[in-house]
């Protein structure tokens, strides 16, 4: 990224370890950011005016939220409620790419966050598979929605920031994309069920 025209090159290492470099290579003052728990999520970035402005958020595996700036130096830092030792967190920033949610997913459970850690809301499933995919869109009307697919169950579930059910659950193993109708009353989903694609439209409840 460039900040008032200065390269950085921010590597993430899957130790926890955050590294700064300079176009150069030089490792940038500050540097290294010590998260201090495994790391597969991208970092997000919430540009500022400067690097001390400029804020980068890591989530860990194990639910450890971390704020720093490009001077390495740690904001904020707090550990997310983990429910059970094999859920799994995750950041889904929107197909805009200008905001973004925390997914907090184990079997048959799914709880979401917004990006500074409080809870929109949770739902429990059936299905007690942990293989969930979560994704966040922004549409045009200013609606927030929420689609939840579960894998193994092959169906997909629409929820507003409230946690609110839009639609009957569909079919789908696969993400899917939502973009609403030029009347803003439905919404238009493209969809994969096995080697099957699909577009169908959803009546908002």
């Amino acid at each position: 990224m460039q900040v008032q025209g200065r390269d950085y090159l921010i590597v993430t290492q899957q130790d926890g370890v955050i590294q700064g470099f300079d176009r150069k290579g030089n490792s940038l003052p500050g540097f290294p950011v010590q998260v201090g728990e495994h790391i597969s999520t991208p970092l997000r970035i919430e540009a500022g005016m400067d690097a001390l402005g400029t804020t980068l958020v890591a989530l860990s595996d194990e639910g450890s939220l971390v704020h720093f700036n490009l001077a390495g130096k740690i904001l904020n830092r707090q550990s997310l409620f983990r429910p059970s030792a094999s859920t799994r967190f995750n950041i889904c920033p929107n197909q805009l790419g200008n905001d973004w949610i925390i997914s907090v997913a184990g079997a048959g459970y799914v709880r979401i966050l917004d990006k500074d850690g409080q809870l929109l809301f949770d739902k429990e499933y059936e299905s007690r598979t942990d293989k969930i995919e979560t994704q966040y869109f922004s549409l045009e009307d200013n609606r927030q929605i929420i689609a939840i697919t579960h894998k193994i169950s092959s169906k997909t579930y629409l929820y507003d920031l409230r946690g609110k059910a839009l639609a009957e659950p569909f079919s789908s193993n696969q993400a899917v994309r939502i973009q609403a109708t030029p009347d803003k009353r439905r919404l238009i989903v493209y969809r994969s069920h096995g080697k099957a694609l699909g577009r169908m439209e959803v009546n908002i409840q």
